[in-house]
């Protein structure tokens, strides 16, 4: 990490605020946005993420997690969570099937909530023929109750990968474990 530049930082003193203001965006209980890091330097200081880490000094190429949890008097360290965070969204956008086999997604306002579907068992095409009369199918109505849970894993990371990894090759493990989450997902899709 390069501590002259991170010294003459204009954004160092701002970097806590950033990632807050990131987390809050996403918790937001009524319309919650998936900002990243990028979405908020860019909304916030008008650069990119590249040459907001740039200015205060930071290479992912080359910083280790330890070397970035280890600097003094700024708080550098909240640029790992949203590194890594990413990584996971790249991946995890990039391998799924599922945003094109569902036909949309519906907010849920509990744990549980009871739906209504339409089942179209009986509404397929029928060969007709000249003058007959069209046959006609039959849409019934119905109600089905989903229950919300969470999928996920934990990661441990070992002391040499904190000392010795860089954060773009930690971040390339994290992109493929949003590799991962998203074939999940298509398996929770496909099964239920």
């Amino acid at each position: 990490m390069d501590l002259n530049k991170l010294r003459d930082s204009k954004y160092k003193d701002g970097i806590k605020e950033v990632h807050d203001t990131a987390e809050q965006l996403r918790r937001d209980g009524t319309n919650p946005e998936d900002a990243s890091l990028a979405d908020v330097v860019m909304a916030k200081y008008q650069v990119s993420e590249e040459a907001y880490l740039a200015d205060l000094g930071i290479d992912p190429s080359r910083e280790t997690i330890h070397a970035m949890q280890t600097v003094k008097d700024v708080d550098v360290r909240w640029i790992i969570p949203e590194i890594f965070r990413r990584a996971l969204v790249l991946g995890y956008r990039a391998a799924p099937i599922y945003p094109n086999i569902i036909a949309g997604e519906e907010q849920m306002k509990g744990l549980k909530q009871k739906m209504p579907y339409i089942n179209m068992s009986d509404a397929a095409p029928r060969k007709v023929g000249e003058s007959e009369t069209i046959p006609l199918g039959a849409i019934s109505y119905g109600e089905k109750e989903f229950e919300i849970y969470k999928i996920g894993r934990g990661i441990s990371i070992t002391y040499e990968v904190q000392q010795y990894s860089s954060l773009n090759l930690v971040s390339r493990f994290l992109e493929d474990f949003g590799v991962k989450l998203g074939h999940a997902m298509d398996t929770l899709v496909l099964t239920h």
